[in-house]
């Protein structure tokens, strides 16, 4: 069922050039965050058309939520709910997609947050692009808590900014911050590069990236504009889950990663990393022999002739070394 909630309008902040943005938030159960996720969208200094939430089967109180900011805002952001089935969130986000009709396309979980300035810093870097190439344009972000306070976590920003024609740079890691919150995408490049990857439950962003590298360049807003939340429910915290849809995206790219030595010593590594946090290692290196062939556990092992027992025993081994003997070459004789 789709239900339009236009808000009536009002003074606000200066909103985009019409067509210009329309954002997409895939929502599931997150009636917590959800209204400081919209309206870290409707104050922005550059505000878009549009916002088209996709209720993707929520059972908590989201619905509620969204309707109620929606009856309450005065401001000329179109609000969108559309309500789904339960099938995912990159069926949410095709969902939005599909219903956008703006030339860039930003997306925000429902439980991060934007800077004010998200927005327009982004849609700059495409105003002022001459060549037309470019197809999506990333900025910094960090870390925050339920209570949106920033909080400590692992680095979300790599130290080798990505610009231009990425594709081959990319594919060992995802490098493209903050996720899928942190972008702003030419609607036009999804006609080449397809939409999000329906049937993958992890890796689905990267995904997405790699294929848009393949047919534009990708730039960089050097600011931290979002805030990715730390909670307890993160899909990335779920082990064998995000060790199964690893495996899955690995498997999709395997023909392109396998001509390259460092995305396979990458993939590898992540994997085994995986499997050392799980709490059932049995279980994950029994899933990892399953869902990889022998051709792939050759080349993402290597170093263990393709058996993935002993390359995360090489793991735990070097993890008990001294940091020092860890980074200090055993001479030969």
């Amino acid at each position: 069922m789709d239900q339009m909630l236009k808000a009536p309008l009002g003074a606000a902040h200066s909103t985009a050039a019409e067509g210009t943005v329309d954002v997409v938030i895939p929502l599931y159960n997150a009636e917590r965050f959800i209204e400081q996720a919209l309206r870290s969208v409707v104050e922005q200094t550059m505000l878009p058309g549009t916002i088209h939430v996709v209720d993707d089967g929520s059972t908590d109180g989201s619905l509620e939520v969204v309707r109620s900011f929606a009856a309450q805002y005065q401001g000329p952001v179109r609000i969108d709910l559309i309500e789904q089935k339960n099938a995912g969130p990159n069926s949410a986000r095709n969902k939005g997609l599909q219903l956008s009709q703006a030339d860039l396309i930003a997306f925000l979980d429902a439980d991060d947050l934007w800077g004010p300035q998200k927005l327009a810093k982004q849609v700059e870097v495409f105003q002022t692009d001459e060549s037309k190439d470019l197809v999506l344009v990333y900025c910094l972000a960090h870390w925050v808590d339920t209570h949106g306070s920033h909080c400590a976590g692992p680095s979300l920003n790599s130290t080798l900014p990505l610009r231009g024609w990425v594709f081959e740079q990319l594919l060992p890691r995802n490098r493209i911050s903050g996720g899928s919150s942190a972008v702003l995408i030419r609607r036009e490049a999804f006609r080449k590069a397809g939409s999000f990857d329906e049937n993958l439950r992890a890796a689905e962003d990267f995904d997405m990236w790699l294929r848009l590298a393949q047919v534009g360049r990708v730039d960089l807003v050097e600011a931290d504009l979002v805030a990715i939340r730390d909670h307890g429910t993160n899909t990335s915290k779920r082990g064998l889950y995000m060790l199964e849809g690893l495996i899955a995206f690995y498997a999709k790219w395997f023909d392109h990663g396998k001509k390259d030595p460092v995305a396979m010593h990458e993939w590898g590594h992540l994997i085994a990393m995986f499997v050392l946090r799980s709490s059932d290692r049995k279980a994950a290196i029994a899933l990892v022999r399953s869902k990889l062939s022998g051709v792939q556990r050759q080349h993402l092992f290597r170093r263990t002739f393709g058996s993935i027992r002993l390359y995360v025993l090489l793991k735990r081994l070097r993890a008990a070394l001294p940091l020092a003997m860890r980074e200090t070459p055993i001479p030969r004789t």
